[in-house]
């Protein structure tokens, strides 16, 4: 089997449905497995999903374990040649999944490989960046964006000077949609599960770089991202969401880890 689909679902069933329906619409090749992997939604996410896609596996989980373990239940079941981890928010057709996978059948020392992530309006996200720095993060979240000085070190950060339409080697990519070989990526140890939200994706392109393999932006295949844009700065919203706090936690590990 070439590729394994895994979808990570925590009370998203609408976008799961629409994520695998705008695959299935325009797959013609079935030499593939979807996995999807119910992070305890609490809700009927397992029956919904299972009476519109039967064929599909499905895992649930009794409780949410974090990004990173959820995906992981997925990645060691997989029978694929190829993991594609995939967000539920990301539409993605077959054609730009198979121009990732002939990248990296002919580029044997790509470790990752992730596609251009278009917002629903038509821009371009900034999904790849330099790996951060404390002082980075804390630009990004307050107003000193604002300070010349301080933009110079966000704009290097979020590698706003890199030309988007072009195949490069980046520090790491957003994990939203990526693609890496089955035995490499079970080789260096999956997601790290410490990390219950956030800075999974940075953390595990770190240890690509490591083993000496690359993380490339590939353009040339494309995907929808149905993701709502953060705003920065705005602290006095910030500070009510528990997504914020979950953010610190994983930051302070991050950094204690490749400290």
């Amino acid at each position: 089997m070439k590729l394994s689909i895994i979808i990570l679902n925590y009370r998203s069933k609408e976008l799961t449905t629409k994520c695998i329906e705008t695959f299935y619409n325009s797959s013609g090749e079935k030499d593939y497995e979807i996995i999807i992997v119910d992070n305890g939604s609490g809700d009927n996410s397992v029956e919904v999903l299972h009476n519109r896609f039967p064929n599909i596996k499905i895992i649930p989980n009794i409780r949410n374990l974090g990004y990173g373990a959820g995906n992981n239940m997925g990645i060691v079941q997989a029978k694929g040649e190829k993991i594609l981890i995939l967000n539920p928010d990301v539409e993605i057709k077959y054609p730009s999944i198979e121009k990732m996978m002939e990248y990296l059948d002919s580029h044997p020392d790509v470790g990752l490989i992730g596609p251009k992530l278009i917002y629903p309006d038509g821009v371009t996200q900034d999904s790849y960046r330099h790996f951060p720095g404390l002082f980075d993060l804390i630009i990004k979240r307050t107003h000193l964006h604002r300070f010349s000085f301080f933009r110079k070190r966000m704009d290097n950060y979020l590698m706003y000077d890199m030309n988007n339409s072009e195949t490069q080697e980046v520090d790491w990519l957003v994990g939203a949609a990526f693609m890496m070989p089955t035995d490499f990526f079970k080789k260096i140890g999956l997601f790290d599960e410490r990390y219950f939200l956030f800075f999974e994706d940075t953390d595990l392109c770190r240890r690509v770089w490591k083993t000496g393999y690359k993380v490339i932006y590939f353009p040339s295949s494309n995907a929808i991202h149905n993701h709502k844009r953060l705003s920065q700065g705005k602290w006095h919203k910030v500070l009510r969401k528990k997504t914020f706090y979950i953010h610190i936690a994983s930051a302070i590990k991050y950094f204690w880890k490749w400290k």
